[in-house]
C-alpha cells in the first residue's frame, strides 16, 4: 500500500524537491529514480547517492534478518523481542 502511495505521489513530483528526496530514500528510490532519470530530472550525484543508500539499506536489512533468524532458531519456547535482538547485536 505504501509503495502505491509513493508511486502516485512521485508521478506529480518528479521535478520538485519532494521528488528529489523520494528518489534518494531507499524505500522509494527503486520506483522514483528510474522515472526521474527518464524525465531527465536526476543528476549524476543523485543517482550515485540513491544507489549507495539503497545498497546500504539492503546490507543492513540482510544483517538484521540474519540476526533475527539465527536468534529465533536457537530459542525455543520464549518469545523473541526486538529489544533482546538489539541488545545482542550491540555485543
Amino acid at each position: 500500500m505504501m509503495l502505491v502511495a509513493v508511486y502516485i505521489v512521485s508521478l506529480s513530483t518528479l521535478e520538485t524537491p519532494v521528488g528529489a528526496v523520494l528518489s534518494i530514500v531507499p524505500i522509494s528510490s527503486p520506483i522514483v529514480m528510474p522515472a526521474r532519470i527518464a524525465v531527465g530530472a536526476a543528476t549524476t550525484t543523485e543517482i550515485i547517492a540513491s544507489l549507495v543508500l539503497l545498497a546500504a539499506a539492503v546490507v543492513a536489512t540482510a544483517r538484521l534478518a540474519n540476526l533475527v533468524y539465527a536468534r529465533a532458531l536457537v530459542r525455543t519456547g520464549k518469545r523473541l523481542h526486538l529489544i533482546d535482538l538489539l541488545r545482542v547485536a550491540k555485543h
